[in-house]
């Protein structure tokens, strides 16, 4: 009978992560607000050669994300400001900077764990946009809103309102 406890043990060890592979993962906008809100500097900057950015995401995360190219997000009426690595739960992030006629926009985008699924907070609302689903907040002052495509979630944060928001949804690849 003494095995009997390391095998209950291998068998709730087993089962935990079995649990956490097909889990979901609820969204917080805290930390993408507390990003943006930060104000953090780049780390590449809008001058830099496009090509520089994709290289700096491709060597430091090491997947492919959907980022707006500066002639993308010109057409949207922003102007990137520049883009830096960021760490949200735990995982490495993109976090892009733009600016939409003085307010501050921020783009995250990061790999969601095991792909779980993606679970808005309950006050946030589903939307479809451009044949997206996404889900829409306020948290701390700010609109958030934020989706998932294919293994990556996506988020904006900023200030300007909500439809304003709402439509910097679809100049993301």
């Amino acid at each position: 009978q003494a095995w009997l406890a390391p095998v209950a043990l291998a068998v709730g060890i087993a089962s935990a992560f079995a649990w956490s592979r097909n889990a979901t993962l609820e969204f917080d906008p805290e930390e993408t607000v507390a990003r943006h809100a930060g104000n953090f500097p780049p780390e590449i900057k809008s001058g830099d050669d496009p090509a520089d950015l994709d290289q700096f995401f491709r060597r430091n995360l090491r997947y492919e994300i959907g980022i707006p190219r500066p002639a993308t997000a010109e057409q949207a009426g922003l102007r990137f400001v520049g883009a830096r690595l960021s760490n949200i739960a735990s995982r490495d992030v993109a976090y892009l900077m733009y600016d939409r006629r003085g307010a501050r926009v921020s783009l995250f985008a990061f790999r969601r764990p095991n792909d779980a699924d993606f679970t808005p907070p309950v006050h946030f609302r589903a939307r479809e946009i451009a044949g997206r689903s996404v889900a829409m907040g306020r948290h701390r002052g700010y609109n958030v809103v934020a989706w998932a495509r294919g293994p990556l979630q996506y988020s904006i944060v900023s200030d300007v309102d909500d439809d304003s928001v709402l439509d910097l949804v679809t100049w993301v690849p």
